[in-house]
C-alpha cells in the first residue's frame, strides 16, 4: 500500500472510530407481532466449580394466542476463591441474576409477581 493511500486510511478510520464511540441504539423489549396479553421475567442460573451464570429471559403473551420468549440478557463470572462450597456458588450465581431483574424489571415496568426464578440448587432458592 501506497503512503498516500495508508495516509487516507489512517484519516477514515479514526473517523469512523469516533463516529462509533458515540454511536448508541436503544434495545427494543417490546416486540410488535399483535396486542400485548401478558408479559413476564424468567430468571435462571447456574454454578460450577469454576462459573457461575445468570440469565433473563422475556415471555410475552399476545391477545392472537401467539407466545414470544427471547433471551434479553445475561451474565458469567469465574467462581470466587472464597466460594468453597456449591451452595454458597448457588447463592453467589443468585446475587449475579439480581442487576438483571433490576434492570429489565424497571425497563419493562413489571411488578414482582411477574418475576419468576428457576435453580437447580434448592438450598438457594430456599435463601431467596
Amino acid at each position: 500500500m501506497s503512503k498516500e493511500v495508508n495516509e487516507e486510511w489512517n484519516i477514515w478510520i479514526g473517523e469512523l472510530r469516533e463516529k462509533l464511540e458515540n454511536l448508541t441504539f436503544d434495545r427494543c423489549l417490546r416486540y410488535m407481532t399483535g396486542r400485548m396479553k401478558r408479559q413476564t421475567l424468567h430468571l435462571f442460573t447456574d454454578a460450577s466449580n469454576s462459573a457461575m451464570a445468570a440469565v433473563g429471559y422475556i415471555r410475552t403473551e399476545y391477545e392472537n394466542e401467539e407466545v414470544t420468549v427471547q433471551i434479553e440478557m445475561s451474565k458469567t463470572k469465574l467462581v470466587p476463591k472464597d466460594s468453597n462450597t456449591m451452595p454458597r456458588a448457588e447463592l453467589n450465581t443468585m446475587l449475579l441474576c439480581i442487576p438483571i431483574k433490576n434492570t429489565l424489571r424497571i425497563a419493562l415496568k413489571l411488578k414482582e409477581e411477574q418475576i419468576f426464578y428457576y435453580s437447580d440448587s434448592e438450598v438457594a432458592l430456599a435463601w431467596i
